[in-house]
């Protein structure tokens, strides 16, 4: 019976053993002496550059659209304010109106009045409504429209001041904005 044992031991010793040299180098998983784990290393190394990447474009985009809405917005301002200047324009010749016996909107018998308005010599004439441009000088522009209406027992004064972020209010550019200021108002005569 020793020998039974012996010889059953014999045959499923390689069985239990393996100790075989092919299997032990695929284990590891070396070629040319290189682990291949390194395949992996490069995969997510790719990766983690890719979500870089994307994070710095999406940030760059909301930066570019930014600036934009900045320039937008200056510009915006700029029309603003020479839609302003003009309506102070027609309160200074309306009230004021140095050298005239009454507004400068209403053109005495020579056919015209001839108003200054941010070093600018304008002359008003005809009848209402009156419209005139008025260059300034940090390159923009406004468009005035005065209509006087009379209505028995008062004015009623409308004023349209356009203003625009170019020299040229005529301008048909894209980059062209345009601020309006509209005011009413009532005068009682006497």
């Amino acid at each position: 019976m020793k020998n039974n044992k012996s010889k059953l031991a014999k045959i499923f010793r390689p069985a239990i053993n393996l100790n075989l040299p092919g299997l032990r180098k695929a284990a590891t998983m070396q070629v040319d002496g290189r682990s291949e784990n390194g395949g992996f290393t490069l995969l997510l190394s790719l990766l983690v550059i890719s979500v870089i990447l994307s994070v710095g474009l999406g940030v760059s985009n909301i930066m570019i659209k930014e600036l934009k809405l900045s320039g937008l917005g200056r510009e915006s301002q700029v029309a603003f304010y020479a839609a302003d200047t003009g309506v102070e324009c027609f309160f200074f010749w309306e009230i004021k109106h140095p050298g005239l016996d009454d507004t400068a909107f209403e053109p005495e018998t020579d056919g015209f009045n001839t108003i200054k308005c941010a070093g600018n010599d304008i002359q008003i004439s005809g009848s209402s409504p009156y419209v005139f441009n008025l260059p300034l000088s940090n390159n923009s522009c406004v468009k005035v429209e005065v209509a006087k209406e009379n209505k028995g027992t008062y004015i009623e004064t409308t004023i349209k001041s356009k203003g625009y972020n170019m020299l040229d209010c005529d301008s048909t550019s894209p980059f062209k904005v345009e601020r309006a200021i509209k005011m009413t108002i009532f005068k009682t005569l006497e």
